[in-house]
């Protein structure tokens, strides 16, 4: 809460384009050329990833990584591809690149769930506590998102609340 939708744009989040002031007005001269601006932040930001995922998808690792730094040098408060980043690490089970990439995301948007939420996952799996309070900012910002709260409770049974811990993974 409290930044415009400049600020949301720029960092991914769904409301504003730019070109707004004051609850969402257009106002003054210049607020058709931000709005296209906003929009061709966020249509490069969503080429970008595809293109990142057609060169993955291709077994061009070494292109798709050369898109995604490319777009994170030209952007570097958009959490959009450090996020696919740190995902992908997860997945192919490279725990350190995965903590890392989400560390990097939560730098430039603190309030990221998923973000969050996966980095809980792995922090508790490591048997860190900090993980529970990553799982409990998740669960404070999506209160009622499953895979939250199943990371939520995964946290607390692991940090010797597994009475709490339980109840919510019912």
């Amino acid at each position: 809460g409290g930044t415009g939708g400049k600020a949301r744009a720029e960092r991914g989040g769904g409301e504003g384009v730019g070109g707004e002031t004051r609850g969402g007005e257009e106002t003054g001269r210049g607020a058709g050329a931000a709005c296209q601006k906003g929009w061709r932040s966020q249509a490069g930001r969503a080429l970008a990833v595809r293109n990142y995922s057609a060169l993955q998808a291709d077994n061009k690792p070494g292109y798709a990584d050369a898109v995604a730094d490319k777009w994170t040098r030209a952007h570097p408060q958009d959490a959009t591809t450090p996020l696919l980043l740190a995902e992908q690490s997860q997945q192919k089970k490279d725990v350190a690149a995965a903590k890392s990439g989400y560390a990097r995301v939560l730098e430039i948007d603190p309030d990221n769930a998923v973000a969050l939420n996966n980095l809980a996952w792995l922090l508790t799996e490591d048997k860190d506590p900090k993980g529970l309070e990553y799982a409990e900012h998740a669960q404070r910002l999506a209160p009622f998102n499953p895979g939250i709260l199943d990371t939520l409770g995964w946290a607390l049974t692991h940090n010797g609340q597994a009475k709490r811990g339980v109840q919510i993974l019912r």
